[in-house]
C-alpha cells in the first residue's frame, strides 16, 4: 500500500509541475532597484509582459512539458473503455445473459513490454529537450533583461553628452562674442580672432 502511494503521489507531482519554467526571483531583478530609478524597472516589467520572445519561449517549453508527459504516458499501461448499445434482440446465452436494449462496456488494457527501451529512450530524449527547452527560456529572459537596462543607460548617456556639448557650445559662443569685442576695440589681431573661431 505504501508503494501505491508514493506511486500515485510521484504521479500528481509530475502533472501538477508549473508551465512556468523560469522562476522570476532567479532572475535577480531587484538589482536594478539599486538604480533608483523608476522608469527603468517600469521599462523592464513592460519588456517582461510584452515581449513576443519571451511568450514563445514559454510556449515551446509548455510544449516540451505536454511532450514529456505524453512520452512517459507512452511507456505506462493503457486502458480503455468503450460504451456501445445493443439495441436489437439477441439470444440469451449461458455466459453473457444480454438481454433486448443493453448497454456493453469492454474494458481493454493493453501494455507493451519495453525489452529494448526503446520508449524510455524516448522520454529522456524528450526531457533532455524540455530541458533544452527551459534553458532556452532563462537565456532570453536575461538577455532581455540586459538589453533593456543596457539601451537605458545608453540613453542617459548620451542625454548627458547633449547637455554637457550644449553646454561647452554656449561656453565657446560666449569666449567667440568677447573675442569679437575685442578685436572691435583692437585689442587682439584678426589672425587671433580667425584662430578663436576656428576652435
Amino acid at each position: 500500500m505504501r508503494i501505491k502511494s508514493l506511486l500515485l503521489l510521484f504521479i500528481l507531482f509530475f502533472f501538477t509541475q508549473s508551465c512556468f519554467a523560469v522562476d522570476i526571483q532567479e532572475l535577480n531583478i531587484e538589482f536594478f532597484n539599486r538604480f533608483n530609478d523608476e522608469y527603468l524597472n517600469c521599462y523592464i516589467q513592460d519588456a517582461l509582459n510584452n515581449n513576443h520572445d519571451l511568450k514563445k519561449a514559454g510556449y515551446v517549453v509548455e510544449q516540451y512539458r505536454q511532450q514529456t508527459k505524453y512520452s512517459f504516458g507512452r511507456e505506462l499501461p493503457a486502458l480503455s473503455v468503450s460504451a456501445n448499445y445493443l439495441g436489437i434482440k439477441v439470444p440469451e446465452l449461458d455466459t453473457f445473459q444480454l438481454k433486448e436494449n443493453a448497454f456493453i462496456l469492454p474494458f481493454i488494457a493493453s501494455y507493451e513490454a519495453d525489452f529494448l527501451l526503446k520508449n524510455r529512450d524516448k522520454t529522456r530524449a524528450v526531457k533532455k529537450s524540455y530541458e533544452a527547452s527551459q534553458y532556452h527560456e532563462k537565456a532570453v529572459y536575461l538577455a532581455l533583461l540586459s538589453d533593456v537596462a543596457t539601451v537605458y543607460t545608453n540613453i542617459l548617456q548620451y542625454d548627458d553628452l547633449i547637455k554637457n556639448q550644449t553646454e561647452i557650445l554656449k561656453n565657446q559662443e560666449e569666449i567667440l562674442n568677447r573675442s569679437n569685442k575685442k578685436f572691435e576695440r583692437g585689442i587682439i589681431s584678426s589672425t587671433e580672432l580667425n584662430n578663436i573661431k576656428k576652435t
